[in-house]
């Protein structure tokens, strides 16, 4: 794990939560305590038009002994040297110097990036890299907030200020997806309100306000007081069992999400973080300001349900797609039955789309006559905020640095500083809330890409979602799962193709094994099956001969058991 080198202050109970690389085995237990992240927290400052003097005023308001490492990048033309470190080190009490290549981070000291670079966080040290070209491609501040909230994880802020159009915006994103804090500078004090109205508009900026009121945050994030919770050998923070419960039940009423499935290391670190932004350094404190104000609800849910997304994420997978994927789904069909694809939890649209443009190329270019097959691709999450984003299918102009100029010319139509998804495109797609816990599946379906969801739920659920995936598709259908995801070699429901990416292919198990079919009761479309009197008690009652299941599931009349209230205990066929 990458880690900011340098002098690592004493640690303190309950610091800044940390939001480590997810892994798949974790149980409701306790889990195996992560590798600790340590050394100083990292700051990134990111600023353009306007942006010296906002500079000027965030560091004139700091003091000369910092806790942390700050960073500043800044747009500067590529063709002229650089005194900003100089003009910065006029109004700083801290120390600035000018960053070098491989250098490593100290706290206490500011860090200038020159020109003609981008610069990245890099195991601890600030390398750089070659700046494109083409200068429609250059985000400086969005490549040093990425890699800052994969080195630096809980212990990073990104903070943005003046500047035009949306750089920074998206590197804001990851950067709280990462457990870190962004706080962004009110529109109204800055000289240019682009890129802080465009990370506002996001919903990316966790503390908003003018140059000196973000130094006097980010201190008081530095050394926030403790919060109370029982720390764990690598300084995270868990919570009781019981007071939890009281949250889940909070949440449950107002936002209708059942999170008590949820791993608790993950509910535990975005509580956490929801405590020091609030200011509450006890449960009890932050309990009582839910009750109060039902908005931090929301506010809790959507840092428990965040996570990274992007265009294209992640290559590889995307070859599988083109490699065995789509060939596979593709072959021996009508050219009338439509190609049907669900991406549970698709968050803002970024993966659905990405498949759809995908698809459209291969069945262009690979599939012959299959050319015109009919696509369906269901995007669904249980954030009706952010599908309702995803259906709208504009993104700022930062996604260049995913999407090639080609597919930005072919699928997007780009206009007021952001890109829209083409009609040929969205017209393929369908986003809708969905709640993978609750909500009975879809069916007939030939391809589902769930990555990066079940790395968050605890082991019994992730099992009854696996079971929903095989009800939900076709014979031969195929399931891929996130990089650090994968399915234990004893599930009996699917079997690998590939397992480099992740890659199953659905098993046929009443005939193969002699098993039962997976019944939706153990995949129940409601989470809380168990204040239903009587739910799920059919599916547990003994065991049905094989043969008897078998026979029944291939001759019995498709069938839905409801209880008292109309609500859907079972599907059955």
């Amino acid at each position: 794990m990458a880690k900011s080198a340098g002098p690592q202050p004493k640690k303190r109970s309950g610091s800044a939560p940390s939001k480590h690389a997810p892994v798949i085995a974790e149980n409701a237990m306790p889990e195996a305590a992560p590798a600790p992240e340590t050394g100083p927290y990292v700051v990134g400052v990111g600023a353009s038009a306007g942006g010296l003097e906002a500079c000027s005023e965030l560091l004139g308001a700091l003091p000369q002994a910092l806790p942390f490492a700050l960073v500043v990048v800044q747009h500067l033309a590529a063709d002229h040297p650089s005194i900003l470190a100089e003009l910065l080190t006029r109004v700083s009490a801290a120390p600035v110097r000018q960053a070098d290549q491989g250098m490593s981070l100290e706290a206490g000291t500011i860090y200038v990036i020159p020109p003609r670079v981008q610069v990245a966080l890099e195991k601890g040290r600030l390398n750089f890299h070659p700046r494109p070209t083409d200068s429609g491609q250059f985000y400086a501040i969005d490549y040093f907030f990425r890699s800052l909230a994969e080195a630096a994880k809980g212990q990073a802020m990104g903070v943005l200020l003046s500047g035009t159009a949306s750089d920074g915006t998206a590197g804001l994103g990851e950067i709280r997806a990462a457990g870190g804090v962004a706080l962004v500078q009110d529109p109204a004090t800055a000289a240019f309100g682009g890129m802080p109205h465009s990370a506002i508009a996001a919903g990316f900026a966790d503390f908003v306000g003018a140059p000196q009121k973000l130094a006097a945050e980010i201190l008081r994030l530095a050394e926030h007081s403790p919060i109370d919770g029982r720390a764990t050998a690598d300084g995270q923070t868990t919570f009781a069992r019981p007071d939890l419960d009281k949250v889940y039940l909070i949440l449950r009423q107002n936002t209708g999400v059942d999170f008590s499935n949820y791993k608790l290391p993950t509910v535990s670190r975005r509580l956490h973080r929801r405590m020091v932004l609030q200011k509450t350094p006890t449960l009890r404190e932050y309990l009582e300001l839910l009750r109060r104000k039902p908005d931090e609800s929301h506010a809790l849910q959507a840092d428990i349900l965040i996570h990274v997304t992007r265009f294209f994420r992640d290559p590889d997978a995307f070859a599988a797609l083109t490699k065995t994927v789509f060939p596979e789904i593709a072959r021996h069909r009508a050219r009338d039955v439509p190609i049907r694809i669900w991406t549970p939890g698709c968050s803002t649209g970024q993966e659905p789309y990405s498949i759809a443009i995908a698809l459209l190329e291969w069945l262009e270019t690979e599939g012959g006559a299959r050319g015109s097959t009919p696509v369906q691709i269901f995007g669904t999450d249980v954030s009706e905020k952010t599908i309702e984003q995803a259906r709208t299918g504009v993104y700022p102009e930062s996604i260049v640095q995913d999407v090639s100029p080609e597919r930005l010319r072919k699928f997007f139509t780009k206009s007021d500083g952001s890109y829209r998804i083409n009609k040929a495109v969205r017209d393929c797609c369908i986003f809708a809330r969905h709640d993978l816990t609750r909500d009975p599946p879809f069916s007939r379906i030939d391809f589902i890409a769930c990555r990066n969801v079940l790395i968050y739920l605890d082991q019994p659920l992730q099992g009854r979602l696996l079971a929903a995936f095989h009800y939900a598709l076709q014979p031969k259908g195929l399931l891929m799962l996130g990089a650090a995801e994968r399915i234990g070699a004893d599930a009996g429901l699917f079997s690998s193709v590939d397992n480099q990416a992740r890659l199953y292919v659905r098993m046929d198990v009443s005939i193969r094994t002699g098993a039962s079919l997976p019944r939706p009761s153990q995949a129940p479309p409601r989470a809380f099956d168990q204040a239903l009197p009587g739910a799920g008690a059919a599916g547990r009652a003994g065991s049905m001969p094989a043969i008897d299941r078998v026979l029944l599931a291939r001759y019995s009349p498709p069938t839905v058991v409801l209880d008292n209230e109309w609500r859907i205990i079972e599907f059955r066929g």
